[in-house]
């Protein structure tokens, strides 16, 4: 065989012609063999050559020799006699099967007391029994020589030898008046009669003959011949499946071919007729084809193995591996056919081959189990052992039933073979292999099952009803009056018992008929659990689902809680829903059926896709996925999805419901469509409320987190006031929102000076409030570098120049204070002035040094820009930083605080502590802007020397 012809890539119809071509061949020699089985004439018995010649015509007495099987036991001697039909096989152990005639025979019993004889009794087909006998026990002449026989050591009961009244133990002495030398002869004269003829069977029963009448069937097999014959044709078209699917694939062609070959074995082997009879030309050709069948059908099994269910690769770089099993078939073809050439009778050496090539294969597994992969070695794990515990198996039932003598139930045998194709079919459909996709719809799986189930109890009814009918019931007699009843001796007469028996069937019938009706309703119930056909109850989960509209709050909950529902109560394989905001933006889903990662996939391109189309369609029924466009019509169909139901609130398509196909494989009846449109309209109501109830959840989650702010930012201002000598400092900010963007700070770099800074950032709320906590920091890490105001400020621009958008900004104020010098170091970013109150004097005055806003402008233009003034201060003099949420404050006329309202407040309150002068500027801002709300953050700092 050429090696390279295995590995041609051809296209798959034209192999499929080859394949389909090679299985018709061979399923018209099976139907042909079966045909031709069945009209070959049958006498329906079984017969074998007669163990010896020598007929025992007389009874005389002998002892029986009972041997135990337990060596440690003596023989026991049992008082029995020798029978007429008895046969003689030796005397004294000396064999006289092939002696020539009785002279002889009586020339070999021994003149002693006692003689040993070994008899075969005729009932029985391989057995032989010990007698003592007497000799002078010894009839006259009380054996005669057989001519050529036949022994029947079985009928058939109910078969044509049966019914004639052939019994086992008989001798066949002649067939249709024809004598014969062997078996052979004699089966092949009673094959030459035709079907439906009558052969004559003379026989020897108890020295006397007689002549059998025996009517021959036009057609008829056995029914243990049937089963090899249907097993095998099952077989076969399993290989025929496989081989017209997947003759693409290596592993598909060289496993539909391996068992199409061993189906056509199983199926045509049960034959042990001789059909040349019939027609000499088939018999040779079934026969040439079995041995190819099965020479080649071992190899290409063999074969398989390294293909199926997976590519071993490591192992097909040896190809002597996949050669030495085609040599081999070849040589059993070569020898099987010249020994059938010449007479030999090859067969019973058949199976040498399957037991070779089992061994053959399991060393070729040992010798290379470290290179076999382990996901082959999971996916061939159910093949395998089936393969080896099926034969296993057969091998054990043959031998029991030949140790028990059963040869009628041998080809029983067969059948276990059916566990190979399933096994196969088995690992095929559980891991999708070969291209092949076995699953039956679990609809057509109810049906069957279904189907099964209430034939299977009609069957069981109809047997117990006709068993019944059968009965004979003995009823005794009896009288009945209204006041006694008697059971009196005989039994009832004729019509009476006919009426009884009648009513007793008749009350069985109904009592068995309830029985089953109710034993049907209970598999059906089970079996409708089974495949998820159990009543829907509309009206209940329309409860359910209401209540979880009116419970499930929030958006994702509601989406979730909407899915798990329906698909829990109308068992679906698959749901999922879509919700949107204003007619397209994408907000929230959910599904079923899927994992992770498969969901997030399939929302991502199914979103715009599906949106564009239902929002033109316009509908608020429900969509059949086939009318989708192309893409999205295959996309979904893909992913399991068959219906889409659309949920509008008020022309706004508020979601999509998408409908896969339920788990029982039913399609979905008009009342489903129209319970989801229920469910789309009152989901519509719920996702509106959802969306304002999440609205609101966000509102109150900002209040809280801006809350938290707030205590944040207070926390971060001075909670503490320094204890300088020579000063009385106060301070405070009331931020307008929640946060705001003042701040003020107390910078305690070196014992007995403090730098106080006030600063506001552009904007109001969170935004501000996360800039102040930056510049906050960036300030404090600074000082610590023991910078003066200026310098402080000019460092500070550097780092916030490029963090600071380009339109926000800082303004701020800073002073240092020396009390041991009285001394006072002012600068300013483009923040208020400082506002001075001169005790001296007793007047206020307004310092401004010059500069620009932290963050406006790079490092060269601020740092020309910005001013620092140095004075000297006196006892009792005030100094006042504020932020503009002071001066600006305005009244409910829409006038400003302003700074002369500050400076009055300032000069009325100049001898109070710093405390009472901040806690009075704040008292008469709120006085000024009393019943209109705070729209600016309000910082004050006040120092006074003292």
């Amino acid at each position: 065989m050429n090696y390279n012809l295995l590995n041609l890539n051809l296209r798959p119809n034209f192999l499929r012609i080859i394949f389909g071509t090679f299985a018709l061949y061979l399923l018209l020699i099976v139907l042909f063999n079966f045909y031709y089985y069945g009209s070959v004439p049958t006498d329906e018995n079984w017969y074998s050559s007669t163990p010896s010649k020598f007929y025992v015509i007389k009874s005389f007495p002998a002892i029986k020799i009972e041997r135990s099987r337990d060596l440690s036991k003596s023989v026991e001697h049992t008082l029995d006699s020798i029978r007429v039909g008895n046969l003689i096989l030796a005397i004294n152990d000396n064999w006289v099967v092939k002696q020539g005639n009785i002279d002889h025979f009586y020339e070999t019993i021994p003149d002693q007391p006692v003689v040993k004889l070994t008899i075969f009794p005729l009932e029985f087909r391989k057995a032989a029994f010990e007698y003592l006998v007497d000799k002078s026990a010894l009839p006259d002449s009380f054996v005669r020589i057989l001519p050529p026989t036949a022994h029947v050591f079985d009928v058939i009961e109910g078969g044509a030898s049966d019914r004639a009244g052939m019994q086992v133990g008989d001798l066949i002495l002649r067939i249709n008046g024809k004598n014969f030398n062997s078996i052979w002869e004699a089966d092949a004269i009673m094959k030459s009669a035709r079907a439906g003829k009558t052969i004559d069977y003379d026989v020897i029963r108890d020295n006397e003959v007689l002549t059998l009448h025996v009517t021959l069937a036009r057609f008829g097999f056995d029914t243990s011949v049937l089963m090899p014959f249907i097993s095998g044709l099952i077989i076969m078209f399993v290989s025929i499946f496989i081989g017209l699917r997947s003759p693409h694939l290596k592993a598909g062609r060289l496993l539909g071919s391996a068992l199409l070959a061993f189906g056509f074995y199983i199926a045509v082997g049960f034959s042990n007729k001789e059909l040349i009879s019939q027609n000499e030309f088939f018999s040779i050709l079934r026969q040439f084809t079995i041995y190819l069948c099965f020479g080649f059908g071992v190899a290409w099994w063999l074969d398989s193995t390294y293909f199926f269910p997976k590519q071993w690769s490591e192992i097909l770089k040896y190809r002597w591996v996949r050669i030495v099993p085609y040599a081999f078939a070849g040589l059993f073809i070569i020898t099987a056919i010249v020994l059938y050439l010449t007479g030999y009778k090859f067969a019973k050496y058949l199976n040498i081959l399957i037991i070779s090539a089992l061994v053959y294969n399991l060393i070729i597994h040992v010798i290379f189990r470290q290179q076999r992969p382990i996901e082959l070695k999971k996916l061939s794990r159910v093949v395998a052992r089936t393969i080896y515990i099926g034969y296993f198996l057969i091998f054990i039932l043959i031998f029991f039933l030949e140790f028990y003598k059963l040869p009628k139930l041998m080809n029983y045998t067969e059948v276990l073979t059916l566990l190979i194709p399933i096994a196969y079919l088995f690992t095929i459909g559980r891991y999708r292999l070969l291209d092949i996709n076995l699953q039956i719809r679990k609809n057509i799986q109810y049906s069957i099952l279904s189907g099964i189930w209430a034939v299977s109890l009609l069957a069981v009814f109809v047997f117990i009803l006709i068993k019944l009918l059968s009965l004979n019931f003995n009823i005794p007699r009896f009288r009945l009056t209204l006041t006694s009843f008697e059971l009196l001796e005989g039994q009832l007469a004729a019509p009476k018992r006919e009426i009884v028996d009648k009513s007793i069937v008749t009350i069985g019938t109904i009592v068995f008929g309830l029985m089953f009706w109710k034993v049907r309703q209970w598999g059906q119930k089970l079996i409708d659990r089974k495949y998820y056909r159990t009543q829907f109850n509309y009206q209940h989960f329309s409860r359910e689902i209401a209540e979880v509209m009116a419970t499930k709050l929030g958006i994702a909950e509601l989406a979730r809680g909407i899915v798990s529902k329906l698909t829990e109560s109308m068992k679906l394989k698959r749901t999922a829903i879509l919700f949107f905001r204003d007619d397209k933006t994408y907000c929230y889903q959910a599904a079923y059926g899927f994992n992770g990662l498969e969901s997030e996939e399939f929302f991502m391109d199914i979103d715009h896709k599906l949106l564009k189309f239902i929002t033109d369609f316009k509908t608020d029924s429900r969509l059949s996925v086939d009318y989708l466009p192309g893409a999205v019509q295959k996309y979904l169909s893909e992913n399991g999805f068959r219906h889409i139901i659309p949920i509008w609130f008020k022309d706004k398509l508020s979601g999509i419901l998408l409908i896969g196909e339920k788990l029982s494989e039913t399609p979905l009846h008009t009342e489903d469509l129209s319970f989801f449109t229920t469910v789309a309209k009152q989901a519509s109501v719920s996702i509106e409320n959802a969306y304002l109830y999440e609205q609101l959840a966000e509102k109150e989650r900002l209040k809280h987190e801006l809350e938290i702010a707030r205590e944040i930012q207070l926390a971060s201002l001075p909670q503490t006031t320094p204890k300088i000598k020579g000063m009385d400092i106060a301070g405070i900010s009331i931020p307008a929102a929640e946060v705001g963007g003042d701040y003020f700070d107390y910078l305690n770099g070196v014992s007995d000076t403090m730098t106080v800074i006030v600063g506001d950032v552009s904007g109001k709320g969170t935004s501000a409030a996360l800039y102040l906590f930056k510049i906050q920091g960036i300030l404090r890490s600074l000082y610590g570098f023991g910078l003066t105001p200026r310098e402080l400020f000019i460092r500070a621009n550097q780092l916030l120049y490029r963090d600071l958008e380009k339109k926000s900004f800082v303004t701020a104020i800073g002073g240092y204070f020396d009390p041991n010098k009285n001394l006072l170091i002012l600068a300013r970013a483009g923040h208020l002035p400082l506002f001075y109150y001169y005790a001296k004097a007793n007047k206020v005055e307004k310092i401004t040094p010059k500069g620009l806003g932290l963050g406006l402008d790079e490092q060269i233009l601020f740092s020309s820009e910005i001013e620092e003034k140095s004075f000297n201060y006196n006892k009792n003099d005030v100094f006042v930083f504020i932020t503009d949420g002071i001066t600006e404050a305005q009244s409910k006329d829409g006038k400003e605080f302003g700074e002369d309202n500050l400076i009055k407040v300032l000069e009325e309150n100049h001898f109070h502590s710093a405390k009472k002068i901040r806690d009075q500027i704040i008292s008469e801002v709120a006085r000024f802007s009393v019943d209109t709300l705070q729209h600016d953050d309000q910082t004050v700092v006040v120092v006074k020397a003292i």
